[in-house]
């Protein structure tokens, strides 16, 4: 299947029903792939299409103005760990001073819920 990047922008124009893993992934390791392995599992199940959200930047290099690069993987390598993993369709949050000041409640009601699609948050 092809992967597909999706941007956050247009998460209201996914016409299928769907569902969010939200995450850094950085690294991928046995956790992640433990955590992704279920929920691909559970979306199939549903028949619905599994979708990541990460953050671009790392919210740790924003928050603390980390300039040199301490991710384990580069967004590319992440994305296609991911894909390997069942998830071929990638939101991408640019993690900036708006969403580190966003409540939790802001981030579900603004950001994701506002598709009627969604039906898995994991």
């Amino acid at each position: 299947m092809k992967k597909e990047i999706i941007k956050i922008d247009h998460l209201s124009e996914l016409k299928k029903e769907f569902g969010v893993i939200i995450g850094n992934f950085d690294g991928c390791h046995l956790g992640h792939q433990a955590l992704i392995k279920n929920f691909t599992k559970i979306c199939k199940e549903k028949n619905i299409v599994p979708v990541a959200i990460t953050f671009n930047p790392h919210p740790t290099a924003f928050v603390n103005s980390i300039k040199t690069n301490f991710l384990l993987t580069s967004y590319k390598d992440k994305n296609y760990e991911l894909s390997r993993l069942g998830i071929h369709k990638f939101f991408e949050i640019k993690f900036d001073e708006t969403i580190q000041k966003m409540s939790a409640e802001d981030f579900l009601s603004k950001l994701l819920l506002i598709n009627e699609n969604i039906s898995l948050i994991y």
